[in-house]
């Protein structure tokens, strides 16, 4: 089909067979689709549309004033002007004296591959009011390809339409061109609600144009100290994080709000429950009612401190001679939180000396407990959760001085005194991941103490086998420690951040009762029950007895 030239005021040409105008071919507000072989010796596109898989060949001028060109297949004109309609489509359009878009737009991709790529073959030369118009989604984005030269102005447009997650530290080649000239003026992005709280920035170098997206400053969007403090640590390696660091700092990107953002990072430092660990090592020391002898002993360990659920076993064998005794113990069982449970397999050491005198006694000791700990819990962000490890060595280390008065009637006595000690708590060795994202940390020693006075009634009872006592024991326990000092590394951190946290232990009352046997034969028995501020110790005891 062939004709000298033609124009298309509202109608529609199409085809997949062989069209030659000699002379214009002018689409008005009509359109045209070239799926077969098209020519003409110029075009002009005022409000229309041309569009097709074919071939189309433009010997002089492809003018579009306001109308679209949807180039699937293989256009070609010895140049191409673009006023202020669009360039769009998947194929290439080849311009001998290159491409000018004054005041247009071009966006790669059709209606079905909206994410796609097109192809200028030759120069690409873009107005201060021309548009580049860019899809994306987190896995691919459009691509313009120029075989020659790239002269940019105007702006660029990115739109995504999908609600799925980008990453930080992502990298998009937009434009790939034979020699790169100049910049865009404007950056649009048509959903930043898709991006969450992250920071877009178009990159020029190597002749690429890349559109990267970059984490955000995170101390920007933290507001308690603890929070910023993360924030800064995290601000100083963002670009570099490790993938599985990263896909932690994704999910945290797209949290609606400032407060959930510092809170999630809040969440990244360490915990080692160190209250619990002094706590434990506080009812570890309890002592024992026994004279010279041999003496097993087991408590079982119930309670809360501070939203930590303790459930631990205490097995311990001492042995006393004369005033020295010695003690091994045993200590096993978890401290379960909301989000994670630690795992106990702990040594004890005790050590003691005993004096009694007339109208008082005194007791000075040492203790010793090695804590080896191991940690399954969550990381939680919002609905997303992940895997959080953690390997603790500790031990901690008591001395102690305990004084005791004691009136002594028939058949009750009455004890009184205080006790005291002093401890420290150290860490030999720290190791956490997140998401296969390991921490280095470095805990500084805690210093612990305790004062507490105490009062005790005991009854005695004389049986035909033995003899047995009754108590009931009431104490008030001040128990402190200094702040919890430590030193963390997160991710790809290269320098330590420095956490100062205070150690919560409230002052707290102990309630006792006991009831302890001992027959003719020096065969000892005992059965305890302590309360000791919610913490529930049930106790059992056997013990053979020298004298």
């Amino acid at each position: 089909f062939s004709a000298n030239s033609m124009t298309i005021d509202t109608g529609t040409l199409s085809g997949t067979g062989i069209l030659n105008i000699n002379k214009a071919l002018n689409v008005n507000s009509g359109s045209v689709v070239a799926d077969g072989t098209f020519s003409a010796n110029s075009m002009t596109i005022d409000t229309g549309t041309l569009s097709g898989t074919g071939i189309l060949n433009i010997n002089k001028a492809l003018n579009v004033n306001s109308g679209s060109v949807v180039a699937d297949g293989t256009f070609s004109a010895n140049s191409m002007t673009i006023d202020t309609g669009t360039l769009s489509g998947t194929g290439s359009i080849e311009t001998k004296a290159g491409l000018n878009n004054l005041s247009g737009s071009i966006s790669p991709g059709n209606l079905k591959d909206s994410i796609s790529s097109i192809k200028i073959i030759g120069n690409l030369n873009q107005g201060l009011s021309s548009k580049i118009i860019i899809d994306a989604s987190p896995e691919k984005v459009d691509l313009l390809s120029v075989t020659g030269n790239t002269n940019l102005k105007g702006s660029l447009s990115i739109k995504s339409g999908t609600t799925k997650k980008y990453s930080g530290n992502s990298q998009y080649e937009l434009i790939k061109t034979n020699n790169l000239t100049g910049k865009f003026n404007d950056l649009f992005i048509e959903d930043p609600s898709n991006f969450g709280h992250l920071i877009h920035k178009v990159n020029y170098e190597n002749n690429i144009v890349s559109w990267e997206l970059h984490n955000p400053v995170y101390k920007n969007l933290t507001a308690s100290k603890k929070g910023k403090l993360v924030a800064e640590s995290i601000d100083s390696f963002s670009r570099i994080s490790s993938k599985d660091f990263q896909m932690i700092l994704d999910d945290i990107n797209y949290l609606s709000s400032n407060a959930k953002v510092d809170k999630a990072l809040s969440a990244l430092v360490p915990n080692v429950k160190t209250a619990s660990l002094i706590m434990l090592h506080n009812l570890y020391m309890d002592e024992y009612e026994i004279k010279e002898g041999f003496f097993i002993d087991y408590r079982n360990v119930d309670g809360n401190l501070n939203n930590n659920y303790l459930n631990n076993k205490i097995k311990n064998l001492a042995y006393r001679y004369k005033e020295f005794s010695v003690s091994l113990g045993k200590l096993t069982g978890q401290i379960s939180s909301s989000l994670d449970k630690d795992i106990f397999d702990s040594n004890a050491y005790s050590f003691k000396y005993e004096k009694n005198l007339s109208r008082f006694n005194y007791s000075v000791f040492f203790n010793k407990i090695k804590n080896d700990t191991k940690t399954i819990g969550t990381y939680l962000i919002e609905d997303n959760s992940y895997r959080r490890n953690k390997k603790v060595k500790s031990s901690s280390d008591g001395f102690g001085i305990k004084i005791t008065g004691l009136n002594s009637m028939t058949s009750l006595d009455i004890y009184y005194g205080i006790e005291a000690f002093y401890g420290k708590l150290n860490f030999n060795s720290f190791k956490e991941s997140i998401n296969n994202s390991e921490s280095h940390n470095i805990y500084r020693d805690i210093n612990f103490n305790k004062i507490s006075p105490y009062f005790l009634l005991r009854k005695r009872v004389d049986l035909k086998n033995g003899n047995l006592k009754l108590s009931v024991k009431l104490s008030r326990h001040n128990l402190s420690s200094n702040n919890e000092v430590f030193l963390t590394k997160l991710d790809a951190a290269t320098e330590y951040l420095k956490m100062d946290n205070p150690v919560y232990i409230d002052k707290f009352n102990e309630r006792s009762l006991s009831v302890a046997y001992t027959s003719k034969n020096n065969i000892y028995m005992s059965l305890n029950y302590q309360d000791k501020g919610g913490i529930k110790v049930k106790r059992f005891g056997f013990g053979i007895l020298i004298n």
